[in-house]
């Protein structure tokens, strides 16, 4: 399997990152569901990641200090599932994550 990224024709990954704590700090969408109502004609298109659904997530950037250890896990378990190019790929993430990231920084 080939990352999303990898396989469209823009370059673009499979999502968009919002920091919901951003907008709430900067003074938009004082509360979830004015946000929520505000995305509501792409609803289909958004995950939350709420705790113990379906759609749960964690998200991890490359500019986390702890990010290249959980890639190295993570492409590790890859290929012990048979899934060498998706390993291959993940490893590539991980030459760029953590220390090795020229924005590290602790994860926040």
């Amino acid at each position: 399997m080939r990352l999303i990224r990898n396989t469209t024709a823009d370059g673009t990954c499979k999502y968009a990152l919002i920091r919901l704590d951003k907008l709430r700090s900067a003074g938009y969408f004082k509360s979830f569901e004015r946000f929520d109502r505000a995305l509501a004609w792409i609803a289909e298109f958004v995950e939350y990641g709420f705790p113990k659904s379906q759609d749960e997530f964690f998200v991890i950037k490359l500019q986390d200090r702890n990010a290249r250890a959980a890639l190295l896990a993570y492409a590790e378990e890859a290929k012990k599932n048979g899934d060498d190019q998706l390993a291959s790929e993940v490893n590539e993430l991980a030459d760029r994550a953590g220390e090795l990231s020229e924005f590290v920084k602790n994860p926040d």
